[in-house]
């Protein structure tokens, strides 16, 4: 009888070797391989489980893109400052909620006229030249007014090597607030002083890439020399709120600017779903050379960015392999009205492990039990209810993933 039941429990244990080996190989692979994998997982599943989400309400936002029609009408890029300030003069004229400007401003302008009399009068030591440079074309100066009259959000980067400060945003942090795994860098790069002084907010456009080197994540909050800076979407749906600063409190940790209040995900990024809806597109050129329908604009929150490859602003992403990276802070942006914030519970990769090995048990359980075509479909069945489960748990912004169970 003893033996009988040893010899009985050989497939069982057989069955729980083989599946904790797997559990253990799995573990113990290469991170970049396991994250991978985990974020194409969840890439498929919250592309699968959007039509269950409840219904939230859409923030206008309108994209004008500088796209090859445009450089074709307008001149190759960069294009001057001065016809930088026209392009965000004629979004102001629409009266947007917000402007954004996806676009890296770095450094004093040096291609206008006055910035060339200034340079020419350093060079040659003529101070009658360098009077000049007032009454000349100023690249800096005309954008400065046209950033000054519209509420226009300005964009910089993290830079280990950069020396320029973003301007400060006031962020009030409640005890307990923790941000260990925020992106942090010992410097930035941005506009000068003077346009960052002329603009209601800057943040940053630094875009980080998965092991894989595809964009799913933009920065709510990123360190900047030791400081706590906002990303361009936080700040320009601040800018378009009315509010003052953000404020960070914990248990759970949560964000909140003017009205709005969200989960705020410990790194600080926000994960963006796999799929965009569509969204109203003007390019550049036509509201350059006049004649451009206005009505999109109006009242919507505006990022102007690049669609074409010469301004080297296309990112590989969950969304298309040449995604501008205008669109996904435009994403961001529409997240953040609707309260979407997946990510991952506190200690769940503990329940996921506790999962898998009752998964197996229960696989090597039907299978002990029932015969091989049952126990196949049996396990089918358990399998299909795990990845069921965590797609279901998407609806709460949950990312549980099932590959380790199944």
């Amino acid at each position: 009888m003893a033996e009988s039941r040893l010899r009985l429990s050989r497939p069982v244990l057989a069955g729980l070797l083989a599946g904790l080996t797997i559990l253990l190989l799995a573990q113990t692979a290469p991170s970049a391989w396991r994250d991978g994998l985990r974020e194409r997982v969840f890439d498929l599943i919250l592309d699968a489980s959007a039509p269950w989400r409840p219904a939230a309400p859409e923030t206008r936002v309108a994209f004008v893109a500088i796209d090859e029609v445009s450089l074709d009408a307008v001149g190759p890029w960069p294009w001057p400052r001065e016809t930088l300030a026209r392009l965000v003069a004629a979004v102001t004229a629409a009266r947007p909620a917000a402007i954004a400007l996806d676009i890296l401003l770095a450094g004093e302008d040096e291609r206008s006229p006055a910035a060339l009399a200034r340079r020419l009068a350093g060079a040659t030591g003529r101070s009658e030249i360098a009077a000049l440079a007032p009454a000349l074309p100023d690249g800096d100066r005309a954008l400065a007014a046209a950033v000054v009259a519209g509420p226009v959000v300005l964009g910089w980067v993290l830079d280990p090597r950069g020396t320029d400060a973003p301007a400060p945003v006031p962020v009030l942090l409640r005890e307990g607030v923790s941000l260990a795994a925020l992106w942090r860098e010992n410097g930035a790069s941005g506009p000068p002083p003077a346009l960052a002084a002329a603009a209601a907010g800057t943040g940053t456009l630094s875009l980080p890439g998965d092991a894989d080197g595809l964009v799913r994540r933009v920065p709510l909050f990123v360190g900047a020399g030791g400081e706590l800076r906002p990303g361009l979407a936080l700040e320009v749906a601040r800018v378009a709120a009315g509010a003052s600063g953000y404020l960070l409190s914990a248990d759970p940790p949560r964000l909140t600017f003017g009205a709005v209040s969200r989960p705020l995900p410990p790194d600080g990024m926000l994960r963006l779903l796999p799929a965009a809806t569509p969204l109203p597109i003007t390019p550049a050129s036509a509201l350059l050379q006049g004649g451009a329908d206005l009505a999109p604009l109006s009242g919507a929150v505006v990022v102007i960015g690049g669609s074409a490859p010469e301004l080297g602003a296309l990112r590989a992403s969950a969304l298309d392999s040449l995604t501008p990276s205008a669109l996904l802070q435009l994403q961001a942006l529409r997240q953040l009205a609707a309260g979407i914030v997946p990510q991952r519970p506190a200690g769940v990769a503990l329940w996921e492990l506790a999962l898998a090995v009752l998964s197996v048990a229960g696989a090597v359980f039907v299978a002990r039990r029932l015969g091989p075509p049952p126990a196949v479909l049996a396990v089918a069945v358990l399998v299909a209810a795990l990845i069921l489960g965590s797609a279901l748990l998407t609806r709460a912004d949950w990312l549980v993933d099932p590959t380790p169970a199944a």
